[in-house]
C-alpha cells in the first residue's frame, strides 16, 4: 500500500514537471508513420535505456532521461518487454509504460456447437495452446474437485465443453480454458435443471442434446425432433439417428448407408435402442433447452435436405417417399 502511494506521488510530481519543464526533453512526441517496437530486454542498464529513447525520437538528453527512469526506478522496477510505441506517444508516456510493464496479449477462442472434443483439442493446439492433448484424455470426474457435481463421473468430457467464446492470455494452457468451458456449463446449463437433479439425468439430457445438435440446425426443428426421439424411446423404436451413425465412421453423410447402420457399436442408434453410451459432441444452449422442452407434434420420421430443410413424414411409407423425393 505504501509503495503504491510513492508511486502515485513520484507519477503526480513527474507530472507537474512535465506539464512545467518542457527541457525535461521528455515531451517529444514519436514522429513515427506507425508504431515501433522499443524492446527491453533483462537486466537491461537504466542508462542504456535512456540512450535508446534519444536514438528512437522520443527523448532528448540522456542524462534527464535516466534521472527520469530512475525515479520511476526507485519504487518499481522497470520492466522487460516488447513495447508497441505508437505515433505521438512521448518519453514522457514511454516512461509509464516500462513502469506497469507490456500487457499480456490475449487470444479470442471460438468453441462451436457441434465439436467434438477431439476437434476441440486440434483447434485449440492450432491456435497455440499448450497440453491440448489433456482434453481428450480428462474426465469429468478429474475436475470434482472444482466441480463436485462431477463426482463419480468417469466419463470423458464430451458434452460438457460448452462451446461459446472465450478469451485467454497467450500462452495459456489448455486446462485455463476447459475451467472456463465448465464454469459456464455450470452456470448456464445446470441451472436449467431442477435441484437437486441427479448428474446421471443431466448426462442423458446432454447426451440426446448433442444428438440434436448434430441433427438439425433451427430451434424450431430442435424442439420438433426431440419430440420425436422421446416417442421412439417410449414406443421402444431404436433412435435411427444419422448422426451417431457418423460419431461411428467419423464421416459426415447425410443419410447412413445399408452397411453403417450395421456395424456393431453402442452408438449404432439403428441397431441398439435407447441412448447411446455418452453424448457424440458438444451441443449448444438451444439443443438443450429443445430437449429439456420439446414441441409436441404427430410425427415419427424426419430427414434433413441438402440445404438443410428438414422435411417430416408421419408413416414410414411417407418417409420412404420423401427420401427418393429430396435424397436420391
Amino acid at each position: 500500500m505504501k509503495n503504491g502511494i510513492l508511486v502515485s506521488c513520484i507519477i503526480i510530481g513527474l507530472g507537474i514537471a512535465y506539464s512545467v519543464y518542457g527541457i525535461f526533453g521528455l515531451s517529444i512526441p514519436f514522429q513515427g508513420i506507425e508504431g515501433r517496437t522499443f524492446s527491453i530486454e533483462p537486466g537491461d542498464r537504466i542508462q542504456n535505456i535512456a540512450q535508446r529513447m534519444v536514438s528512437f525520437g522520443i527523448a532528448r538528453d540522456v542524462f534527464i532521461t535516466e534521472l527520469y527512469l530512475r525515479a520511476l526506478g526507485s519504487s518499481a522496477t522497470i520492466k522487460a518487454g516488447e513495447y508497441e510505441i505508437q505515433p505521438g506517444t512521448t518519453g514522457f508516456a514511454a516512461g509509464l509504460l516500462f513502469l506497469q510493464g507490456v500487457p499480456k496479449k490475449e487470444l479470442t477462442l471460438r468453441i462451436i456447437e457441434g465439436w467434438n472434443v477431439a476437434q476441440i483439442a486440434q483447434y485449440l493446439k492450432n491456435e497455440g495452446l499448450q497440453s491440448t492433448d489433456i482434453i481428450k484424455q480428462n474426465t469429468l470426474e478429474d475436475w470434482n474437485g472444482q466441480f463436485p457435481v462431477f463426482k463419480g463421473m468417469r466419463v470423458s468430457l464430451e458434452g460438457f465443453y460448452f462451446p461459446d467464446t472465450y478469451r485467454v492470455f497467450a500462452g495459456a494452457r489448455a486446462e485455463d480454458i476447459t475451467q472456463k468451458a465448465l464454469t459456464n456449463f455450470e452456470k448456464k446449463v445446470m441451472s436449467l435443471f431442477p435441484s437437486p437433479t441427479p448428474i446421471e439425468k443431466i448426462y442423458e439430457t446432454i447426451t440426446l442434446a448433442s444428438i440434436i445438435e448434430k441433427e438439425v440446425a433451427t430451434d424450431a426443428d430442435r424442439a420438433l425432433v426431440a419430440d420425436i426421439f422421446y416417442r421412439r424411446m417410449r414406443m421402444g423404436m431404436p433412435l435411427q439417428s444419422d448422426a451417431t451413425v457418423n460419431y461411428v465412421t467419423g464421416g459426415n453423410a447425410l443419410q447412413a448407408t445399408l452397411s453403417d447402420t450395421q456395424i456393431d457399436s453402442p452408438y449404432n442408434t439403428y441397431r441398439v435402442k435407447g441412448l447411446p453410451p455418452g453424448p457424440i459432441c458438444n451441443p449448444g444452449l438451444s439443443s438443450i433447452q429443445a430437449v429439456l422442452h420439446p414441441q409436441e407434434n404427430g410425427y415419427l420420421f424426419f430427414l434433413t435436405t441438402r440445404d438443410e430443410k428438414v422435411i417430416y413424414s408421419k408413416t414410414f411409407e411417407e418417409h420412404v417417399r420423401n427420401k427418393q423425393k429430396y435424397l436420391q
